[in-house]
């Protein structure tokens, strides 16, 4: 399954100029086929955005500079923090996609 950090690994990978639009296009199709169609899915929701500003470029509604400035929004816009009121350790990732935050928590056990 591919994961929202997949997806943004490889939209760095494209702002970085070490791929293509085409390359990135290519990667997302097949990453598409991979992905659970689940709108709560952070992945999905992400995956849908990048495609819509990729069709919107390809139908000249926006330019290549915007295109560019959308996906790196969508990139950079990571908050980490870390809960200490919890006893276990839990590490929470919250990003932005336009208006809207997505939390996902991941607990880390320590090793003793």
């Amino acid at each position: 399954m591919v994961q929202a950090h997949d997806i943004r690994d490889h939209l760095a990978e494209y702002l970085a100029g070490d791929v293509s639009l085409a390359s990135l296009e290519r990667w997302l199709t097949s990453a598409s086929v991979r992905l659970f169609v689940d709108p709560a899915d952070a992945g999905f929701r992400l995956l849908a955005h990048v495609n819509l500003l990729i069709s919107e470029r390809h139908d000249h509604v926006i330019g290549e500079s915007e295109l560019r400035n959308s996906l790196a929004n969508l990139v950079n816009n990571i908050v980490v923090s870390e809960a200490v009121d919890n006893p276990i350790p839990r590490l929470k990732i919250s990003f932005s996609s336009e208006s809207q935050w997505q939390t996902v928590d991941r607990v880390y056990a320590l090793a003793a």
